[in-house]
């Protein structure tokens, strides 16, 4: 995830300066974001608080992506493969992103006891997220380099 997050804001930054501040912050927040839902995982953190830290990381994550510098550095391109590709590894993000709550949510709150289908589910989940926003990324940068060499 955090180097998911990487691809990202090194696409964003094609668009446009963007602060070493703004990099930093989403790395660290990614970084935590994994690191709280670990905790709650191996029940070293109570399971819902965990789940609540770990969903306000992805929050403020995604608010980064859908409405701060990023997406400001990308609208104001004139890059249309850069927007479209951004669009789509967002909405990787936002989807892809979405199986791990959705697993701490019934573990924490609906009281399923994980017996081995929900780590099976978030490993293909996981494998198919990480192969889309690869190919995602070759074909972003693909389209835009073969953009900006016919401008």
């Amino acid at each position: 995830m955090p180097l998911q997050v990487m691809a990202l804001y090194f696409l964003a930054q094609t668009a446009g300066r963007l602060s070493a501040g703004l990099f930093w912050r989403l790395v660290v927040v990614s970084v935590l974001m994994v690191f709280v839902r670990y905790l709650g995982e191996a029940q070293y953190m109570h399971a819902t608080l965990a789940f609540l830290i770990g969903l306000v990381f992805w929050l403020y994550i995604l608010g980064e992506l859908y409405f701060g510098r990023m997406d400001e550095a990308v609208r104001s391109s004139t890059g249309d493969y850069l927007r479209r590709g951004y669009f789509w590894l967002r909405l990787i993000v936002t989807i892809g992103w979405a199986i791990y709550p959705l697993g701490n949510f019934l573990t924490a709150f609906a009281g399923m006891v994980d017996d081995g289908s929900l780590s099976v589910a978030y490993n293909l989940a996981d494998i198919l997220n990480r192969m889309a926003f690869g190919i995602a990324v070759l074909a972003t940068g693909v389209l835009v380099s073969e953009e900006t060499r016919h401008a």
